[in-house]
């Protein structure tokens, strides 16, 4: 049977390949509101066994292409 969980700080959760399952983008207001949510919501769930943070310290792209190089 599957469990239904409604965590309202995860703005998204992705399915990866690789040596981690899913990556979750998680918004709190202040890194205690997180670590509070990441132990009593995240590390509680039955199916939990590894979790790892990685704190976002500026968004450096969104949306459009990103160009390497030089153009031909």
């Amino acid at each position: 049977m599957a469990t239904h969980y409604t965590l309202d700080a995860v703005e998204f959760c992705l399915h990866v390949s690789g040596s981690w399952n899913f990556i979750l983008h998680i918004n709190a207001a202040s890194p205690q509101a997180y670590f509070e949510f990441l132990m009593s919501r995240i590390c509680s769930m039955p199916n939990v066994a590894h979790v790892e943070s990685h704190i976002v310290l500026k968004e450096c792209k969104r949306y459009d292409p990103i160009r390497l190089g030089s153009a031909s």
